[in-house]
């Protein structure tokens, strides 16, 4: 579904935080009419953003944004446009899928053509469902030890490239633990 170009849309934002608040603003300004909410309202709005790490607003039901990927938010902050304008239009999410004799991913009706290694790395965070994946797992798994984090580091830059060109953010990396699928990409 794209975004309807004659319509103006009504967003909502629950949140005592200005700065996000002005974020959402901004980025869609051309599409939509944003107001800040500091109390519950009854007023009829196409989406409404929750900031989940705001007491205030954390039971107020739309969708959940947070700083923290431990939450359970469905956009985390920095958020990506196209994760917005989906909320938007009701998209239904994409999935990431594999098709191995063809080394390709369909994704959001694209076919997109990736490496024997970005392949095998995709695969490797794909089987690892929500969990994060070590460097040290991926170069095990996906180079047979035989590379270092800074390949790790290229070719996840190499994915991003690939499968975030529409502004989703599909693949989460953490310092700590390594690297994941955003769930809301995986299939069932």
């Amino acid at each position: 579904m794209k975004l309807d170009k004659d319509k103006r849309y009504s967003v909502a934002v629950f949140t005592h935080d200005r700065y996000l608040y002005q974020k959402i603003k901004l980025e869609l300004y051309d599409i939509a009419k944003t107001d800040l909410c500091e109390k519950a309202t009854s007023t009829q709005y196409d989406v409404v953003f929750t900031d989940l790490d705001d007491p205030d607003f954390s039971g107020i039901d739309g969708t959940k944004i947070s700083r923290y990927e431990s939450s359970d938010a469905e956009i985390f902050l920095p958020f990506r446009m196209g994760e917005i304008k989906s909320k938007l239009t009701h998209e239904e999410k994409k999935k990431v899928e594999l098709n191995a004799d063809t080394k390709t991913v369909l994704f959001g009706g694209r076919k997109i053509k990736l490496t024997d290694m970005e392949y095998a790395l995709l695969a490797v965070l794909l089987e690892s469902g929500k969990e994060y994946v070590s460097r040290e797992e991926i170069i095990h798994k996906v180079w047979n030890d035989k590379a270092d984090s800074g390949v790790v580091n290229v070719y996840i830059h190499y994915l991003r490239e690939k499968l975030e060109s529409e502004g989703e953010k599909i693949i989460l990396s953490s310092r700590k633990n390594g690297y994941k699928l955003n769930e809301n990409f995986i299939g069932e």
